[in-house]
This record gives C-alpha cells, sequence and structure tokens, in this order.
C-alpha cells in the first residue's frame, strides 16, 4: 500500500494547491456550483485525464492521483464536479468504452458527462435500479428517475443506468433529450445537483456505452472509485477546519490568555488530529482496495465513506464550537466546511446504507 506520495504526486498536488489558493479563491460561485472557465483549467492541466492510462490518451496515472487532486480541492471547497466526471464517470467510460469519443472529449474537456445511478426508493441502496430501458428498432426507450445527480446542472451528457432484458445497461443520454425533465438545485454545500425524470426518452443505437445488459461490474467499480475519490476531497476539507482550528487557538486571547494554553482545548484539539488522520488512513487503504476484487474493493470503498464522513462530522463540528461565537456565522469559512463535509455524508449513500453494504458484501465474500 502506497502510504507517501511519491516527486510527481508532490508536483501534482502542489499544483492544484496553487490553482485553488491563487485562482479559485478569488471567483464568485455561480448559482449551481460551475465555472466553465474553472473546468477549462481542470482540462489544460491534465486533471481531468490523470488517472487514466496513456494507451487511451490519459496522463498514466491511478486512483492515488485522482485523491492528491480531489484531496486539493476539498481543501479549496471548490464546488466543480470533478470526482463525478474525473472518477466516477471516466472509469465507466473506460470500463465500457476505452476506444470511444465520450471519454476523449471527457479528457479534453469538451465533454461533461455524469453518472445518474441513484433513485429515490433506492434510498442510496446502488442496487436498487427500477428505470427501464425498451429495444426499438430504432434504438432505445428509457423510463424512470434518477436523484441525486452530482454535477448534473453543468452536465451535457448523462450516463443512465438501467434495466434491460439482458441485465443492467448505461445508456448516455444527452442533457437536452425530449422526454427527460430535469430538477436543477443547489446543495447545501453550494454545489450543483439534479434530479431526473425519463419518459418514454428515446435515443439511438450508438447511446448504449458497450454492449446490453452487461455493465453492473463496471457500474460498481466506477461507483467505489467515486466513493474513495469523494473521501479523499472530505479528508482534505477536514485537514483545513482543523488546522483553522489550530491556528485559533494559538492567537486568540481571553483575559489575557491565550485559548490554547488551555489544556481541555489541546485535548480536543488532539482529538480532531487522530480523526483526520485515521480518516486519512482508511482512505489510503480504500485507494490500495481499488485494485482488488469486487467484494473487497467494495467493503473498503463503504468503509472509507462511513468512517471519514464520521470524522467529518466531529472536526468539523469541534472546529466550530472551539471558534465559538465567530464559528457560527456565515462569513466565516469553518461553517462551509461543516456543510461539505455534511453533504459528503448525505450523498451517495448514507452512512447507514453504506454499513450494511459492508456487512453484507463481507457474507458474501466469506
Amino acid at each position: 500500500m502506497q502510504l507517501s506520495l511519491t516527486d510527481e504526486q508532490v508536483l501534482l498536488r502542489d499544483s492544484v494547491r496553487r490553482f485553488v489558493e491563487r485562482d479559485h479563491a478569488e471567483r464568485a460561485l455561480s448559482h449551481l456550483g460551475h465555472d466553465d472557465a474553472i473546468w477549462a483549467v481542470f482540462a489544460e492541466q491534465g486533471w481531468l485525464a490523470a488517472a487514466l492510462p496513456e494507451a487511451v490518451g490519459g496522463l498514466g496515472g491511478d486512483a492515488f492521483s485522482t485523491a492528491v487532486i480531489a484531496e486539493e480541492l476539498g481543501r479549496g471547497l471548490v464546488p466543480e464536479a470533478y470526482v463525478p466526471v474525473a472518477a466516477t464517470a471516466a472509469q465507466l467510460l473506460h470500463a465500457l468504452e476505452p476506444e470511444g469519443a465520450r471519454l476523449q472529449g471527457l479528457m479534453w474537456g469538451q465533454l461533461r458527462p455524469v453518472l445518474a445511478h441513484l433513485e429515490f426508493e433506492g434510498r442510496g441502496d446502488v442496487r436498487w435500479v427500477e428505470t427501464r430501458a425498451e429495444k426499438h428498432a430504432d434504438g432505445w426507450a428509457l423510463t424512470g428517475a434518477k436523484t441525486a445527480v452530482l454535477g448534473g446542472p453543468a452536465a451535457d451528457l448523462l450516463l443512465v443506468t438501467a434495466r434491460t432484458g439482458e441485465g443492467l445497461s448505461v445508456f448516455a443520454v444527452p442533457a437536452d433529450a425530449p422526454g427527460l425533465q430535469r430538477l436543477d438545485y443547489r446543495t447545501v454545500d453550494e454545489r450543483g445537483a439534479s434530479n431526473l425524470t425519463l419518459t418514454n426518452v428515446r435515443v439511438d443505437g450508438e447511446a448504449l456505452v458497450g454492449a446490453a445488459g452487461s455493465a453492473w461490474d463496471a457500474v460498481e467499480r466506477a461507483i467505489d472509485y467515486g466513493l474513495v475519490a469523494a473521501s479523499a476531497e472530505a479528508v482534505g476539507a477536514m485537514d483545513v477546519a482543523f488546522e483553522m482550528t489550530r491556528e485559533y487557538l494559538k492567537t486568540r486571547r481571553q483575559y489575557n490568555t491565550l485559548i490554547g494554553d488551555f489544556q481541555a482545548l489541546r485535548h480536543r484539539l488532539a482529538d480532531m488530529f487522530i480523526e483526520c488522520e485515521q480518516a486519512r488512513s482508511i482512505v489510503l487503504r480504500a485507494l490500495a482496495g481499488l485494485a482488488g476484487d469486487g467484494a473487497e474493493r467494495g467493503r473498503l470503498a463503504s468503509a472509507a465513506k462511513v468512517r471519514t464522513a464520521q470524522a467529518g462530522r466531529y472536526v468539523t463540528a469541534q472546529a466550530i464550537q472551539l471558534h465559538g461565537g465567530i464559528g457560527m456565522t456565515k462569513e466565516y469559512p469553518i461553517g462551509r466546511h461543516y456543510q461539505r463535509l455534511t453533504m459528503f455524508g448525505l450523498l451517495g449513500g448514507a452512512e447507514a446504507v453504506h454499513l450494511d453494504r459492508f456487512v453484507a458484501l463481507g457474507r458474501a465474500g466469506a
């Protein structure tokens, strides 16, 4: 298991951090957390292709490269949908059609696809799919609904999972397809998401991604990849919350005394540090596990989601408390870190869902 960054990954980390600190901090958020100019930077820097092999035009990195970028973007609370596009969708397209034009468009920033998989009734269960696709002479007709599609408002292509007669399939549905209703909204942490309703949405035969009925393994692996990348992003957000709190305790005075000199507050800061390091450790283990089989990979991805969500909730809540009244103000940034970690715990399946998945996959692998 890789425990430290390579020289190339250090350079990658530093370049993303410079961008976050210098360029992104000066930009105002759009209504749905997206900026085309920022996305163009992602493409120019090669961050969208960082984890894809050179044989398909990528930079030849791996999941650790994705995690490095995601963690730095998480430190800056960057709202653009890097993980849904460059991690989840990229891995899905690479698995199903590695030589396809859609993957090339993603890497060059010309196409912004996101996976639309979770459904209302499934309540975060990745195996719950009721959306159906019926074969017609000139293509397919899709009917169903998807929820919490992170990055949906900015997506120009939706990778919709649906059941066909053969099994689970993936269809590339244009964002403006007739019969597709998209409800865009902003999450509490100022990112864009969508709910989709598909009513007899007609697509041609080329919309089928890969072979019909054979997509489940690729979908599950892409979801696990995205879970681990999102966990790395959450680690970045909680690290900054810890660092801000540590600096505040070192400078804030009450009654001519630094509050950081109080032993009780030092103990709480130490607990925050331990939670951050435990979250980082489980993410590193899950990154190494992405190369493994389905059951073990899924268990580690769900474990990373649960443990990181728990740690993030604790660290950011403690950060607000230790900042006192200023931590509750909208203008002070610590509250935004709490919002990001709260949404991380909910999006992609809540903690209870992933605990159940962790147990179920353990039994299956026993």
